[in-house]
């Protein structure tokens, strides 16, 4: 199911889309399908490279796609991964989703419509 899930995201329409995948050491054979399906390539590192909010999460390994990439990491439960994601992240708002998840292409969009026209509404 990660692979849909994967592909939906990156097949939504949304300006300067950044989609980051955690793996946070499960046993589901999460990683193998991504590397499998995407042909992920092992990179050294310990965050993406142009994160404004450098972290030495414990990350042990990134691979890395041209319009996304791949935290992989070795447990710690589910806040630990979220929050190496959200240190991570280039943009300042987030979708947070799980792997069994699929996103409609204009879902992004309609989720900040409000957000955007509200804030060029006046007091």
């Amino acid at each position: 199911m990660i692979v849909n899930s994967v592909r939906s995201a990156l097949q939504a329409d949304y300006p300067d889309l950044q989609v980051i995948v955690v793996d946070d050491g499960s046993t589901d054979m999460t990683l193998n399908r991504l590397v499998q399906s995407y042909g992920l390539v092992k990179m050294d590192g310990t965050c993406h490279p142009a994160s404004p909010r450098h972290t030495s999460a414990p990350i042990t390994s990134i691979r890395r796609f041209p319009t996304w990439w791949l935290s992989a990491k070795c447990g710690g439960g589910s806040r630990m991964p979220s929050m190496s994601a959200l240190t991570s992240a280039a943009h300042p708002t987030f979708c947070n989703l799980d792997a069994d998840c699929l996103l409609e292409r204009d879902a992004l969009l309609r989720l900040m419509d409000p957000i955007v026209n509200s804030a060029l509404k006046p007091w």
